[in-house]
């Protein structure tokens, strides 16, 4: 186990939060690229050898978490539950030709 660090984007902020992980924000380029600064990053990291219970504490969270929402098993089922629900709403639709081509 050891500490996550995230980068505060839409979708990483939803599966853990502050209890779980330490999160960057990025900079943002105008182009729409994300990165993060040497300094932000060592910066991080220093924050975790620095305080060992900290650190300890992010990482024993996260992995409950992951280990309790995307364990491999968990995924996959959610996988084949997504399939058979999909394959069942797709089984009653009646497909109609383009005649407009």
């Amino acid at each position: 186990k050891i500490p996550l660090i995230l980068s505060n984007i839409e979708g990483l902020n939803e599966m853990l939060d502050e209890s779980q992980c330490l999160f960057l924000n990025p900079e943002i380029l105008e182009n729409g690229d994300i990165f993060f600064t040497k300094k932000m990053i060592s910066e991080a990291i220093l924050s975790f050898l620095q305080n060992e219970n900290y650190s300890k504490n992010l990482a024993n969270n996260a992995y409950k978490v992951i280990d309790n929402k995307f364990s491999a098993q968990k995924m996959a089922k959610f996988m084949v539950d997504a399939f058979y629900q999909t394959k069942s709403e797709y089984s009653t639709i009646t497909l109609v030709p383009n005649t407009e081509c």
